[in-house]
């Protein structure tokens, strides 16, 4: 079974040029006597370059417009730069509601008060990196925590609560962090950005989704350990529906669906060695075993489009179609149950190789490795593989063409391929060469 490895964001920062807003005829808040002492401080903190220094001013400043908020609470003016001081020395719950007042006291601010959120957002997000560079993890939560709480638009905060969530174990909370990026990814802040910046943002969204996935396969796997194999099944398969080019989530959702077989198979055994027999019970275990085997069977030509050369496959439906030509009552229909069970078994046994031990790993180069196994080739044959690295939509990213030479009748023969991949790259597939 193949665990996905997690991968870690590493952001970079988009402008997002945001136009101004077409003003109604509604007259400006005029200013008043405390906003344009609170101005003046303001300006002066401005030119501040250390925060202690900044800091007295702004509180000057925010001592006039506290008159204001209680001698003029109706001008919207004295409310929007009240919470442009707030966010300014980070306290950000204040910040929030003067500038909830502002807006609910003159609509027309929208465009600034966007602006003052968005910068109040860019300062914890950009302490939330800084922490990030320095693996202080629990500072950056709180950071990008922060941001969000002040301006709910941008995905780079929450892309990276995504990846610290995920990484500190809390895989839910991760999921739904990539969700809400995944929404503001594809907003309205998306057409307002540059042509690169906009390609930056659709490889962060192809990015969550091969991230959820993995998300979802390692609870398969967790799953599977624990010898919960319906759980694991369910988990792999929506790990495989969020990325359909994800080769190890199909192998392991039959893998997990042929254990699940292999238990069910071995308590009819001492079923069917009963004394007295019990024809009912053997009865009703076959027909609940039925659908099991048609999962598997369904399960296991999900992996053949990825893995052709992989003979478990073969061998589980071999084993699929048997079981069900055993509980089948009609001779016609367990003729054609052994019929299909012969024909899987052949497939498996007449190749003159097959691929063990798979395991990729992607990149700017992307790399595949594993073995052939000689079936009844030539010592010193080439087994040839063709092999394309599939991004989520399953375009090609990158091609690896491998010729192994293969060594005496079931001697396993490692290989190893890279390649350079442009992209994100979501599985991988490979076709036998003949």
């Amino acid at each position: 079974m193949n665990r996905s490895a997690t991968m870690l964001f590493a952001l970079a920062l988009a402008a997002v040029a945001i136009p101004g807003a077409s003003r109604a005829q509604t007259p400006e808040p005029k200013d008043n006597k405390w906003t344009k002492e609170a101005t003046k401080f303001m300006t002066v903190a401005s030119l501040k370059q250390k925060p202690e220094e900044a800091t007295p001013l702004y509180q000057q400043a925010l001592g006039s417009l506290q008159l204001g908020m209680q001698q003029d609470p109706s001008n919207a003016k004295v409310w929007l730069l009240a919470g442009e001081i707030y966010a300014n020395m980070g306290q950000l719950a204040q910040a929030d509601s003067a500038l909830k007042k502002a807006k609910e006291l003159y609509p027309q601010y929208a465009q600034e008060i966007e602006g003052a959120r968005e910068q109040a957002w860019l300062k914890e997000f950009q302490k939330g990196t800084a922490a990030l560079d320095r693996s202080q993890t629990d500072s950056a939560l709180a950071f990008m925590r922060r941001a969000e709480s002040i301006y709910d638009q941008r995905p780079e905060a929450q892309l990276n609560l995504g990846v610290i969530l995920l990484n500190s174990g809390h895989a839910d909370e991760s999921t739904e962090a990539f969700r809400l990026a995944k929404v503001r990814l594809n907003g309205p802040l998306m057409a307002k950005l540059k042509p690169d910046d906009q390609a930056q943002w659709k490889s962060w969204d192809q990015l969550i989704d091969v991230t959820v996935a993995q998300v979802q396969g390692n609870k398969g796997i967790t799953a599977f350990q624990k010898e919960q194999f319906d759980e694991a099944a369910v988990a792999f398969a929506k790990a495989l529906e969020m990325n359909p080019n994800g080769r190890d989530y199909a192998y392991n959702g039959a893998e997990s669906v042929f254990a699940k077989v292999n238990h069910m198979e071995e308590a009819r055994r001492e079923l069917e060695s009963a004394k007295p027999p019990k024809p009912a019970e053997l009865k009703k275990m076959d027909a609940d075993m039925a659908p099991v085997y048609q999962q598997l069977i369904a399960s296991a030509q999900k992996v053949l489009p990825f893995d052709p050369g992989n003979t478990d496959v073969y061998i589980m439906m071999a084993k699929s179609y048997r079981g069900l030509s055993v509980a089948a009552t009609d001779p016609k229909e367990k003729a054609a149950f052994q019929a299909k069970a012969l024909d899987a078994l052949n497939a498996a046994t007449k190749m003159p190789f097959e691929v063990t031990g798979l395991t990729a790993a992607f990149g700017d180069t992307s790399r595949i490795a594993g073995k052939v196994k000689n079936h009844t080739m030539k010592k010193g044959d080439l087994a040839k593989l063709h092999v394309s690295f599939l991004a989520m939509d399953g375009s090609v990213l990158g091609v690896a063409d491998i010729s192994a030479a293969v060594g005496t009748p079931d001697n396993e023969e490692p290989f190893e391929a890279r390649t350079p991949t442009k992209g994100q790259v979501a599985g991988w597939k490979y076709e036998i060469v003949k």
